[in-house]
Protein backbone atom coordinates (compact mmCIF):
# COMPACT_ATOMS: atom_id res chain seq x y z
CA UNK A 1 0.00 0.00 0.00
CA UNK A 2 1.43 3.36 -1.03
CA UNK A 3 0.65 5.66 1.91
CA UNK A 4 1.82 8.71 -0.05
CA UNK A 5 -1.46 8.61 -1.97
CA UNK A 6 -3.53 9.11 1.21
CA UNK A 7 -4.28 12.19 3.28
CA UNK A 8 -2.78 12.41 6.77
CA UNK A 9 -6.23 11.85 8.31
CA UNK A 10 -6.68 8.69 6.20
CA UNK A 11 -3.27 7.40 7.26
CA UNK A 12 -4.11 8.12 10.91
CA UNK A 13 -7.41 6.24 10.62
CA UNK A 14 -5.76 3.24 8.98
CA UNK A 15 -3.06 3.12 11.62
CA UNK A 16 -5.64 3.51 14.39
CA UNK A 17 -7.52 0.43 13.18
CA UNK A 18 -4.63 -1.72 14.38
CA UNK A 19 -4.78 -0.10 17.83
CA UNK A 20 -8.53 -0.68 18.01
CA UNK A 21 -8.22 -4.34 17.00
CA UNK A 22 -5.50 -4.78 19.62
CA UNK A 23 -7.55 -3.03 22.30
CA UNK A 24 -10.48 -5.36 21.64
CA UNK A 25 -8.07 -8.31 21.37
CA UNK A 26 -9.25 -9.17 17.86
CA UNK A 27 -6.84 -11.36 15.87
CA UNK A 28 -7.30 -9.41 12.63
CA UNK A 29 -8.38 -5.99 11.44
CA UNK A 30 -11.95 -5.85 10.18
CA UNK A 31 -14.15 -3.23 8.53
CA UNK A 32 -15.74 -2.43 11.88
CA UNK A 33 -12.37 -1.28 13.20
CA UNK A 34 -11.94 1.17 10.32
CA UNK A 35 -15.50 2.49 10.69
CA UNK A 36 -14.89 3.03 14.41
CA UNK A 37 -11.59 4.80 13.69
CA UNK A 38 -13.25 7.10 11.15
CA UNK A 39 -16.22 7.88 13.41
CA UNK A 40 -14.08 8.72 16.44
CA UNK A 41 -11.36 10.66 14.64
CA UNK A 42 -10.94 14.12 16.13
CA UNK A 43 -11.56 16.81 13.54
CA UNK A 44 -12.23 14.08 10.97
CA UNK A 45 -14.41 14.61 7.93
CA UNK A 46 -16.81 11.72 8.62
CA UNK A 47 -18.00 12.92 12.04
CA UNK A 48 -18.36 16.48 10.73
CA UNK A 49 -20.48 15.35 7.77
CA UNK A 50 -22.70 13.17 9.94
CA UNK A 51 -23.25 15.99 12.43
CA UNK A 52 -24.10 18.40 9.59
CA UNK A 53 -26.86 16.13 8.32
CA UNK A 54 -28.22 15.63 11.84
CA UNK A 55 -27.10 12.08 12.60
CA UNK A 56 -26.40 11.07 16.20
CA UNK A 57 -22.78 9.91 16.07
CA UNK A 58 -22.86 8.49 19.60
CA UNK A 59 -25.56 6.03 18.60
CA UNK A 60 -23.57 4.86 15.59
CA UNK A 61 -20.35 4.61 17.62
CA UNK A 62 -22.13 2.50 20.25
CA UNK A 63 -23.54 0.20 17.56
CA UNK A 64 -20.10 -0.22 15.94
CA UNK A 65 -18.59 -0.99 19.36
CA UNK A 66 -21.23 -3.69 19.84
CA UNK A 67 -20.33 -5.19 16.46
CA UNK A 68 -16.61 -5.12 17.30
CA UNK A 69 -17.30 -6.86 20.61
CA UNK A 70 -18.99 -9.70 18.67
CA UNK A 71 -15.81 -10.40 16.70
CA UNK A 72 -13.58 -13.27 17.86
CA UNK A 73 -11.09 -12.41 20.59
CA UNK A 74 -7.71 -13.90 21.27
CA UNK A 75 -6.46 -13.82 24.84
CA UNK A 76 -2.85 -14.16 25.89
CA UNK A 77 -3.47 -17.84 26.66
CA UNK A 78 -4.50 -18.34 23.01
CA UNK A 79 -8.14 -19.06 23.86
CA UNK A 80 -10.77 -17.62 21.51
CA UNK A 81 -13.77 -16.06 23.12
CA UNK A 82 -16.51 -13.56 22.31
CA UNK A 83 -16.28 -11.74 25.62
CA UNK A 84 -15.35 -8.09 25.89
CA UNK A 85 -11.98 -7.11 27.34
CA UNK A 86 -12.15 -7.23 31.13
CA UNK A 87 -14.91 -9.84 31.32
CA UNK A 88 -12.44 -12.70 31.42
CA UNK A 89 -10.72 -11.18 34.45
CA UNK A 90 -14.04 -10.95 36.31
CA UNK A 91 -14.96 -14.55 35.51
CA UNK A 92 -11.53 -15.77 36.63
CA UNK A 93 -11.86 -13.81 39.87
CA UNK A 94 -15.25 -15.41 40.43
CA UNK A 95 -13.79 -18.88 39.92
CA UNK A 96 -11.00 -18.14 42.38
CA UNK A 97 -13.53 -17.04 45.00
CA UNK A 98 -15.57 -20.23 44.49
CA UNK A 99 -12.49 -22.40 44.85
CA UNK A 100 -11.55 -20.78 48.17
Amino acid sequence: MNLQKYTQKSIDAIQNTQNIASEYQNPQIEQQHLVYALLTQQEGLIPQLLIQIGININGIVNRVQEEISKLPHVWSQGIRSRRRPGQQERSQQGQQCQEE
